[in-house]
């Protein structure tokens, strides 16, 4: 059997928004009370968001995710270059979306959202930090909720955080009180090139492939 269920793991609980509900159930139902004084807030402010259509734009948003990964001390494999994000717009014009938060003339906030016949995805993204106090994210995800509804699409999946309860989640979870279990496969299916990559990797790196909480261990680089 290709999928064995016993390979499903539970991963983390994500926020979906239903954007079958009327844009007035949701600004009353589900967006909180404090979301809706962010995007509120973001408005009186003169933030504006606007959809980006050029390459100079687009770039834009990988200044933006890059500071934001900057900030949060990423990976070198949550790096991405810039033609990453451009290849979006190139190859997917139909199916992707990056908006921008200006305010006065500067981009302080991007989102790459992904899109099908149903769902809208939020993928990658960031906000310069010093501008933080004029919400600009709120009001990304807000035109983004307009757009999809507008769309006919069903739900905005804006996914999860690093860890429980925290400040990621918690700001997703202030558009939306909808949650939705979300799993990952874990399967090996050639055992003995498998245990060649990990030994492999463990001499390499002189770390236990168990401890590092990546599968397969060697996606992990130690620093």
């Amino acid at each position: 059997e290709l999928l064995d269920p016993a390979g499903l793991e539970l991963d983390r609980e994500i926020v979906y928004v239903d954007l079958t509900l009327d844009e007035e159930r949701l600004w009353r139902e589900s967006f909180t009370h404090a979301c809706r004084k962010n995007i509120n807030r973001a408005r009186r402010e003169g933030v504006r968001v606007v959809e980006a259509t050029s390459a100079a734009q687009v770039d834009e948003l990988h200044r933006i995710y890059e500071m934001t990964m900057d900030r949060q001390g990423a990976l070198e494999g949550y790096y991405f270059p810039p033609g990453y994000f451009r290849s979006f717009r190139e190859h997917l014009p139909d199916n992707s979306r990056i908006l921008l938060a200006e305010h006065e003339g500067k981009v302080i906030a991007a989102t790459l959202y992904l899109h099908d016949d149903s769902d809208a995805y939020s993928y990658l993204g960031g906000a310069d930090h010093a501008f933080q106090g004029l919400r600009p994210t709120n009001a990304i995800v807000y035109e983004m909720i307009r757009w999809a509804r507008a769309e006919g699409k069903q739900r905005l999946v804006l996914g999860g955080g690093y860890g429980p309860g925290d400040g990621i989640m918690r700001f997703k979870a202030s558009f939306s009180p909808l949650r939705a279990p979300f799993h990952v496969y874990k399967r090996v299916y050639l055992p003995d090139a498998y245990a060649a990559l990990r030994e492999a990797w463990r001499d390499h790196y002189g770390v236990d492939g168990e401890t590092t909480g990546f599968f397969p261990p060697y996606r992990a680089v130690p620093t």
